[in-house]
């Protein structure tokens, strides 16, 4: 019940928020319209070519191109959320040692640009990288391959996961601990607290996190 009103309560708050003003939409209404015009001028300049304008865009290749493109998308979002998420809720919700330490250090390869993040694990992992050559007297000179779509996935990954730190804790921060203390004193363990009471809270920050 005291789960159920919390809810309530933040649904009645979410509906109390006053609608933004007119001339702020029509503002948006214009960046939106903006940063369409050169999708539009595009697809104008493709049908002035005629039909076999649209030719290369249905080749083998390129249908291969874009499947292999939005799975690695999908795989860096599951990644950025499966990295961040975890390190959010440690950096916000426990008493990890030096947590101001790491509440930054989670974030700093928004600073690093991703290719050079790329660099530096090819210069790591690659067959003559400097890991092999620290691991190869001791008879591990071998590791795993970073190239391909494994270690795309894990670079990216790495180079997004920051959005979806920052969304988590600005969500966590507001979240009142009450909500999870209401679900453990009716009987719910951690996990199944996290999961009933406060994931569902998390998920709109999760999914902007993840969208960027």
């Amino acid at each position: 019940m005291t789960i159920t009103a919390a809810h309530t309560s933040l649904g009645r708050r979410t509906a109390a928020r006053p609608r933004p003003p007119w001339p702020l939409l029509v503002v948006a209404g214009l960046v939106v319209l903006a940063t369409l015009i050169p999708l539009a001028y595009l697809a104008l300049r493709a049908f002035d070519g005629g039909p076999d304008a649209l030719a290369p865009l249905l080749r083998a290749r390129t249908l291969e191109l874009i499947v292999s493109t939005a799975s690695l998308g999908l795989a860096v979002v599951i990644g950025s959320v499966a990295l961040g998420l975890p390190l959010a809720w440690l950096t916000v919700r426990t008493d990890l040692p030096a947590r101001r330490g790491w509440s930054v250090l989670v974030i700093a390869p928004l600073a690093v640009p991703s290719y050079l993040l790329a660099f530096a694990f090819v210069g790591a992992f690659a067959p003559r990288g400097w890991l092999s050559a620290i691991l190869a007297p001791l008879g591990l000179g071998q590791i795993p391959s970073i190239y391909g779509f494994a270690g795309a996935v894990l670079v990216l990954s790495l180079a997004t996961m920051p959005y979806v730190v920052i969304a988590t804790r600005a969500a966590l921060a507001r979240l009142d601990p009450a909500t999870e203390e209401a679900a453990r004193s009716l009987g719910r363990g951690p996990w199944a607290a996290a999961r009933t009471a406060i994931l569902p809270v998390l998920l709109p920050a999760i999914g902007a996190g993840a969208l960027l």
